[in-house]
């Protein structure tokens, strides 16, 4: 019947295959840093690495900053610089943060701007990747803090007019709705094709829908005033991917990529062969004159010499074994061997048991720790 359906032309579906786009590519989106947790903030760096974005954007307080002396602000560029480095030929663009342009009373300071745009240059800017524009705001400038001033507004205006994209995504470092003209900032991005508003500031995540644009704070490795996931606490970065016209956001928390050469195919078998033949899960317990042995067979198909530490006991303690410490005993390399065990019963319910641990030393030098629990059995 098979072949006669084939021969009047019904024919198996064919397997999909990718469409092509013309406008496709991802970025990274990281919020405060300011040195409160330069570890986890070097690792996220070391992990966006692997993703390979088209480039990355930092929505402000890079450093800690907040300092009149100008060669020690210089200095802390230069950590935060070193920090970035790994990132290579992916390209890096910052946008203001108040850590960033304010001096030692908190205030913005046309002297640490300076300083600023000889480091990063202007402090707005837009450019154009394929089918988007992308716009840094300042918010943070010296005499119109807190607030996009009149001439950066008009700069504004006329850059999401002369836009000629799909998509426009906004960065700033405080929350538009904290901006004492937000609302009206608001008001302008939603005559043009604004998909997303990034900002930080406030040290944590936060994400919400507002006539059709989705505005994200996020927040690298700031501290947080709270410790609840829940409320947006925890470190992480943002992924924004762009498909043609379709735009979409993926938070990603801190150490959650794993490195390609994670797992050394020699602990890999070694793990596997370690679970799977050391010990079987039950052995018999044989009585003989008051007495329960218990005979253990031990088998080591890694390629290392293990040492097993035993412990046995029983769930209610009516099971004592001798001798009471039981030494460890060396394994070597496609060895076999026997534990044997002792045991005295006090009427117990219970089947004793024997936990086996064997410290691993994995192929990067760290150690992990192998368990296998056997239970005796006894015959009915």
């Amino acid at each position: 019947m098979f072949l006669i359906c084939l021969a009047i032309g019904v024919r198996a579906t064919e397997p999909p295959h990718p469409i092509p786009s013309d406008h496709e590519f991802h970025f990274v989106v990281l919020g405060d840093s300011q040195f409160d947790d330069p570890a986890s903030f070097n690792r996220m760096i070391d992990d966006i690495k692997h993703i390979n974005p088209a480039f990355v954007v930092q929505v402000g307080d890079m450093i800690h900053g907040y300092t009149n002396n100008m060669d020690a602000l210089r200095k802390q560029w230069d950590r935060f610089q070193s920090q970035i480095a790994p990132l290579g030929s992916i390209t890096f663009i910052p946008v203001p943060g108040n850590h960033d342009l304010h001096n030692a009373f908190r205030a913005a300071d046309r002297r640490v701007e300076a300083v600023y745009k000889e480091k990063w240059g202007a402090t707005n800017r837009f450019f154009d990747y394929k089918n988007s524009r992308f716009i840094v705001l300042n918010s943070d400038a010296p005499g119109k803090e807190e607030k996009i001033g009149a001439e950066q507004w008009s700069w504004l205006e006329q850059t999401l007019s002369s836009a000629n994209a799909k998509h426009i995504f906004i960065f700033l470092h405080r929350p538009p709705y904290s901006l004492e003209n937000g609302d009206a900032l608001h008001s302008l991005l939603t005559q043009h094709p604004v998909k997303y508003v990034f900002y930080g500031h406030h040290h944590h995540y936060h994400y919400q829908k507002r006539d059709n644009i989705t505005y994200v704070m996020t927040n690298s490795s700031g501290d947080s005033g709270q410790d609840h996931a829940l409320a947006g606490s925890f470190d992480h970065f943002l992924q924004v991917g762009v498909r043609d016209a379709i735009t979409s956001l993926a938070v990603i928390k801190a150490d959650s990529i794993v490195h390609p050469k994670a797992v050394a195919p020699e602990d890999n078998y070694n793990l596997y062969k370690l679970a799977q033949g050391l010990a079987p899960k039950t052995v018999p317990l044989v009585n003989s004159a008051d007495q329960w042995l218990m005979s253990i067979p031990l088998s080591n198909r890694t390629t290392k010499t293990l040492l097993v530490y035993t412990e046995c006991r029983a769930a209610d303690g009516r099971w004592t074994h001798v001798p009471p410490k039981i030494a460890p005993l060396e394994l070597a390399s496609n060895s076999s061997d026997k534990l044997r065990i002792t045991w005295h019963s006090k009427h117990s319910e219970f089947a004793p048991y024997c936990v086996l641990t064997i410290p691993y030393q994995i192929a990067n030098g760290k150690w992990v720790k192998h368990e296998t629990k056997v239970i005796g059995k006894r015959s009915q």
